[in-house]
């Protein structure tokens, strides 16, 4: 689900790529209690 990746347990992330369908979006938000809030997502 994360790319394999771990998900810290609190704090921002910022442009992360994600592909979603044949575009690429890119999204924003923070990680609260280990649990990823999108705040924004975009198409570049």
């Amino acid at each position: 689900m994360y790319n394999n990746e771990e998900v810290a347990v609190s704090g921002l992330f910022n442009n992360i790529p994600v592909n979603v369908g044949r575009s690429t979006v890119l999204i924003r938000g923070n990680v609260i209690i280990g649990v990823p809030r999108l705040g924004t997502m975009y198409i570049p």
